[in-house]
Parts: structure tokens; C-alpha cells; sequence
């Protein structure tokens, strides 16, 4: 028996960064055509191995797109702080107790 082509895929499943309650599944397949003494068990090891670093390196950028980045953060913070027309924050009054009615 000669086998010519090799067919692989992977995906993976991971909390979608925009929305709650969501999900995103990247996939991907490869086929690789066989050529007479090439052994089909190491060409679909490689392939497998080729999609899931594409498929994890896909759901990496995706998260990471999303994802708030630290020193952006602090100095927004800190120029906030300096800003002279910043209104210091007041507490609220204490809620008035309500008034006992008369019987």
C-alpha cells in the first residue's frame, strides 16, 4: 500500500477577548502530497506540529490584541493626576434616615 497525501488539522478553543460569554475556535489544515519513499507517520508529525504552533500563535495574537498594555495604563494614570482641572473626589452625604410617620 503507498499512501500520496498526507491531511492534518488542528484547532483550538478559547475565550473570545471582545465579548463574555463567547467563544472563538481558529482552524487550520494542511495537506502535504507524498513522494515514493517518504515516510507518511513523520511527514504527518511535522504537519500536526505545524498547525498547532499556527493555531496557538494565532489565538496568542488575538488575546494579545486585546489586552491592555501596562505602561500605557500608568502613564494615563499619572497625567490624570497631574491635570490642574481635575476635581478632587467628594463623598457622598450620608443618607438621610427616613421619618417616622405618626399613628
Amino acid at each position: 500500500m503507498h499512501i500520496r497525501e498526507v491531511k492534518v488539522g488542528a484547532g483550538r478553543t478559547f475565550n473570545c477577548p471582545q465579548q463574555r460569554f463567547a467563544n472563538e475556535k481558529p482552524t487550520v489544515e494542511f495537506t502535504a502530497a507524498l513522494s515514493e519513499g517518504e515516510d507518511p507517520i513523520k511527514v504527518a508529525t511535522t504537519l500536526r506540529t505545524m498547525a498547532e504552533l499556527f493555531v496557538e500563535n494565532w489565538k496568542l495574537s488575538r488575546i494579545r490584541r486585546f489586552e491592555p498594555r501596562p505602561g500605557k495604563l500608568v502613564e494615563a494614570k499619572r497625567q490624570a493626576n497631574r491635570d490642574p482641572r481635575r476635581q478632587p473626589l467628594v463623598p457622598r452625604p450620608a443618607l438621610a434616615k427616613p421619618k417616622e410617620v405618626a399613628r
